[in-house]
């Protein structure tokens, strides 16, 4: 499951709630170049090139020697502290900026976060809080899924799960993950109708394809067992 699990990840005033957000440090500095738009934007694009480019030392270094980083200095350290795997360095970060910004993608970057970290229930609830700013993200649907089918708490996986896919039916992670559950809970026939219904939405989807031909040698495996124990032993 945990494997599965790695497949997946506006702004506005509205409060946080503290419990999801709350940063463990103290207030991020004003910007050194709040009245240059110019050189604001110079910057925030030479970090978006690095950070593309996976020039994540470089990143680092040049953050480093900025007295004032911006907000958007601090986003992209935490997008590369996380891809080194610094999770609860990079959550501290994206909490911050989403304190001083609770817009959706930082809050989404919160709750992503903090999935990674295992905890998949103050996860939720970050999620959730995501969902106040939108309603057709099929990102946050899928993984509000993956947390409770960490949780194993199977129907309400299944229903983000089968929402995420009215969003989006094209996601080949939502078919592989809905039909798992379904296969989890005894449910093989609606289990090969979603990989089944993923493939043909993705022809070129390998993994929905060994889903359906492991099921289907499943049951041919049966009805083989089935037929030798009859001849033999009745």
């Amino acid at each position: 499951m945990s494997d599965l699990f790695n497949l997946i990840m506006a702004t506005t005033t509205t409060a946080v709630p503290p419990a999801i957000l709350k940063p463990t440090a103290g207030p991020m500095g004003s910007s050194k170049w709040a009245n240059d738009p110019s050189s604001i934007d110079k910057y925030n694009w030479l970090l978006h090139v690095m950070y593309g480019r996976g020039e994540y030392d470089h990143i680092q270094q040049f953050i480093r020697i900025q007295p004032h980083p911006t907000s958007y200095m601090t986003y992209v350290q935490a997008l590369v502290l996380r891809q080194e795997g610094r999770i609860v360095e990079a959550l501290d970060l994206f909490q911050k900026c989403a304190v001083e910004n609770p817009s959706l993608i930082n809050i989404k970057q919160v709750a992503k976060s903090l999935a990674l970290l295992g905890r998949y229930r103050v996860a939720i609830d970050a999620y959730k809080e995501a969902l106040t700013r939108t309603s057709d993200d099929w990102e946050i649907f899928h993984n509000l899924g993956l947390c409770y089918m960490q949780l194993r708490e199977f129907k309400e996986a299944k229903h983000y799960l089968s929402q995420a896919l009215q969003i989006s039916e094209i996601q080949e992670a939502s078919y592989l993950a809905l039909g798992k559950i379904q296969m989890l809970e005894g449910e093989r026939d609606e289990a090969e109708q979603t990989f089944e219904r993923g493939a043909r939405r993705n022809p070129e989807s390998p993994t929905l394809f060994t889903q359906i031909g492991l099921l289907a040698f499943e049951v041919k495996f049966f009805f083989k067992i089935f037929f030798f124990s009859n001849k033999y032993f009745f």
